[in-house]
């Protein structure tokens, strides 16, 4: 896995990802026994041939990473389509 510079924040971004989203940190909300940190996204980016029309498209190798909790992790790689 390659990486590259980010546009906006000092930090490796992966060379290649689906999505990149850059972001700053806005403002630290103390909630006891943790905090909530709210973003500023400060640059971000899609991929055109795996995101385009306001769907993702599956159709090529596009897969999804998607963490379940803990060291659990879940991987999409095709779409469904319901009827109303």
């Amino acid at each position: 896995m390659s990486r590259e510079d980010a546009k906006e924040i000092a930090a490796p971004m992966v060379a290649g990802a689906a999505t990149r989203i850059e972001c700053g940190i806005s403002r630290v909300v103390d909630m006891g026994y943790s905090s909530l940190l709210i973003p500023n996204v400060l640059h971000d980016e899609v991929r055109k041939d795996y995101f385009a029309g306001g769907t993702w498209n599956f159709s090529g190798d596009l897969e999804l990473i998607h963490h379940l909790g803990g060291t659990e992790f879940a991987v999409s790689g095709r779409s469904l389509e319901v009827s109303e």
